[in-house]
């Protein structure tokens, strides 16, 4: 006679089907599951559109089985079509909801990865690039997921309009337009956004002077009345400052909320609370930018000390491959700077990336990069930016209405500043803004 043999729960598989309306067909959701997969598990969940206004019936249908092939027996030897007794299982399959109708509650605004925004943006779009920067001294765009994948990727804005807009608050909780430049990775930070300001720094923001962590005071805000809103880069002595920026006056305020033994206020004072909780330290690259022959391509290179410079050893006259100046940082880590050169030359159209960015790249690839406009924007205002100059050891970098990358004496040039931020990539965006100038993105809160 036979018995009546109860499998080993291990050896059951599971599917489910799912049917929408009367009228609907069986879709399979789960296909051939062990028990071990979905044992003290949901195994499927779904939810009715909060906005639905008509009864919908959906069916559901499980089934337990075992295939014929399946070795059973506590030996070994017997697959279940030879075993010769009844066999049977049995599992507990608890069903949850909450079925109750319930009234519509106002809709709250929609949240989202601001990273995930712009990554979904990356490819197809034209709005944003992805640029593979593995190998530094051969930046190159890529064009899809798979041409991307192993790859050290940075996603940037480019061309002549960009949805990059997003509004960052203030001390005193007023909005301020910034730019989105794109996502980034560090080798500590992770990934993270970088953003640059609108506008430059009003005067109001800029001190006469600053005193630095390192004891020295310098001279911050021009006393010129038709550029009060202008700053030096590195004023201290007024005579042969350095173009080293982790030493220079402009770096001290913009990092700092205050000056060191006394009552001036520095940059990070003007943000808010819930800004500065999202900022993240990075590493900038501190090599020379090349004013009268880089490309956005050889700049972005020169900037990381590509080809032969070693890390803090470089010749004394800047020459011979290395574009790190003598006694200068090749790199500091920080919160808030300026833009790179190569920052603004890959903004514009990728036809334009093989142009010099200070003489045919005025005349022919402003007008094809956003940050022109941006810098129209700003008043017609001329800024400085991160990078030393290879010309001389006391020369930075800057940009102008014009559209041109120059250069000025660190020490007696005068430029508006934009300052940069770097954003953690678990910063979040909320309501309905498209990053548009009328709509920009508007960053959640922390709780």
């Amino acid at each position: 006679e036979g018995r009546d043999t109860r499998i080993r729960d291990s050896l059951l598989k599971f599917t489910l089907f799912e049917k929408v309306g009367e009228d609907g067909v069986d879709t399979k959701v789960l296909d051939g599951v062990s028990y071990d997969e979905i044992n003290g598990k949901k195994i499927w969940v779904n939810k009715i559109d909060k906005n639905t206004t008509t009864e919908t019936k959906i069916t559901y249908k499980l089934y337990m089985w075992i295939s014929n092939d399946t070795v059973i027996g506590d030996n070994g030897d017997y697959t279940t079509a030879e075993w010769n007794e009844n066999i049977y299982a049995s599992v507990k399959v608890n069903v949850k909801g909450d079925f109750n109708e319930k009234s519509l509650e106002p809709e709250k605004p929609q949240t989202g990865s601001l990273i995930t925004t712009i990554l979904g943006k990356a490819y197809g779009s034209g709005e944003i690039i992805a640029l593979d920067v593995t190998d530094k001294n051969n930046v190159k765009k890529c064009d899809s997921v798979e041409a991307c994948a192993g790859k050290t990727i940075e996603y940037r804005y480019s061309g002549a309009t960009a949805n990059n807009y997003i509004y960052l608050t203030s001390n005193t909780d007023t909005k301020e337009k910034w730019r989105i430049i794109g996502i980034f990775e560090d080798d500590t930070a992770g990934q993270y956004i970088k953003v640059v300001r609108d506008e430059i720094l009003p005067e109001t923001y800029l001190p006469s002077t600053f005193k630095a962590s390192n004891g020295s005071t310098y001279k911050i805000k021009s006393t010129n009345s038709s550029y009060k809103d202008y700053a030096y880069w590195n004023n201290l002595t007024g005579s042969s400052d350095k173009n080293n920026w982790p030493t220079a006056g402009l770096q001290y305020y913009l990092n700092a909320e205050q000056e060191t033994g006394g009552s001036t206020n520095g940059y990070l004072y003007y943000l808010s609370s819930d800004v500065k909780s999202k900022l993240v330290p990075v590493k900038h690259y501190l090599g020379t930018w090349k004013y009268n022959t880089d490309t956005p391509k050889q700049s972005y290179a020169h900037e990381r000390y590509i080809e032969s410079c070693v890390e803090n050893k470089s010749t004394s006259d800047n020459k011979e491959g290395c574009y790190v100046w003598s006694g200068n940082d090749a790199t500091w880590t920080g919160k808030v700077s300026l833009m790179y050169p190569s920052d603004y030359g890959f903004a514009a159209d990728e036809a334009q990336w093989g142009s010099v960015i200070l003489n045919s790249f005025n005349r022919s690839g402003a007008s094809t990069t956003w940050m022109f406009s941006t810098m129209l924007d700003a008043k017609s205002k001329s800024s400085w930016m991160l990078s030393p100059t290879s010309n001389f050891a006391y020369y930075a970098a800057s940009y102008s209405s014009s559209g041109d990358v120059n250069y000025n004496s660190v020490y007696n040039g005068l430029y508006g500043v934009r300052p940069v931020l770097n954003l953690s990539f678990q910063t979040s965006i909320v309501g309905d803004g498209s990053g548009t100038s009328s709509s920009p993105y508007e960053i959640i809160e922390s709780e």
